[in-house]
């Protein structure tokens, strides 16, 4: 792996320990770290091109981490509630999203306003912190 890669994975890796150790969710330090670097990468698109490459495992080991907790007889006795909180989110997501997606970029309106899901990130996260802080609790 190429030194770029490793001092980026080292500053990945530190970020999640500390919030590991501040008893917080490791994965928001690096969706901040994410923030950070965003221009720098928009600038190397090699170096993004690989650290995609190699993160996507690490992303789905994060949501499996999730889907962990999560007793599907609870999902399916508020079926129907999820669904609707699910429809409200999508609407109100295209209503915000769509026009200026349509604005800036055309040809790709519909998939920026589908990609631009970060409750689903911020959700995982939030109730991961919730049980590990006994804010919430597994039944």
């Amino acid at each position: 792996m190429e030194p770029e890669l490793k001092f980026l994975f080292l500053r990945l890796f530190l970020l999640e320990w500390l919030g590991g150790a501040g008893n917080n969710q490791p994965g928001l330090p690096a969706f901040f770290l994410g923030l950070v670097l965003s221009r720098f990468l928009a600038r190397h698109k090699p170096l993004r091109n690989k650290m995609r490459s190699r993160l996507c495992h690490g992303d789905a080991l994060f949501f499996f981490q999730g889907g962990l907790n999560v007793d599907l007889r609870e999902v399916e006795g508020a079926l129907a509630i999820t669904a609707m909180f699910l429809a409200i989110k999508l609407v109100t997501k295209f209503a915000g999203v769509f026009p200026f997606a349509k604005k800036y970029h055309k040809e790709d309106s519909v998939f920026t306003t589908l990609l631009m899901s970060t409750g689903l990130t911020f959700g995982i996260i939030s109730s991961l912190y919730g049980l590990s802080q006994h804010i919430i609790t597994v039944t």
